[in-house]
């Protein structure tokens, strides 16, 4: 389209979707590798000292289980991200982080979601949405 219209020559059609794909692998890469730093050295560590209150009872049953799979979906991203084809063209590189590290930065997040909505508040080690919003009042 814009070849035929004279807006861009194939060549510099070309450079810029290579530019562009480009871009959207190295940010969707900065993405993954801040979530996995965050589950790693945030959530997780958040998770296990309120699993802790919990020891000996019943009631950290469920808990348990949706930390594990955070763990889980925060090993799986991590597999995934190290998985992306460094030696493919720009292209290759953006499908491959929209088909598969994407997915699996989604898995990660909702089981973040479920565990922040049972950490104790005093251990969630980032602000809340409510903190963010009313924290000045």
């Amino acid at each position: 389209l814009f070849s035929k219209h004279g807006v861009f020559l194939p060549e510099e059609v070309e450079a810029r979707s290579g530019v562009m794909f480009e871009n959207y692998a190295t940010l969707i890469k900065i993405e993954a590798t801040t979530m996995i730093e965050m589950v790693n050295t945030g959530l997780i560590p958040a998770c296990a000292r309120d699993l802790k209150t919990y020891e000996g009872s019943k009631l950290g049953q469920k808990r348990e289980e949706l930390y594990l799979a955070l763990q889980t979906a925060c090993e799986d991203l991590e597999a995934t991200s190290a998985g992306l084809p460094h030696d493919a063209d720009e292209a290759a590189e953006a499908h491959y982080c929209a088909d598969k590290i994407v997915p699996a930065m989604t898995a990660c997040r909702k089981a973040a979601d479920a565990a922040e909505g049972l950490i104790e508040r005093s251990l969630y080690p980032f602000p809340t949405y409510a903190d963010i919003i009313y924290g000045h009042h």
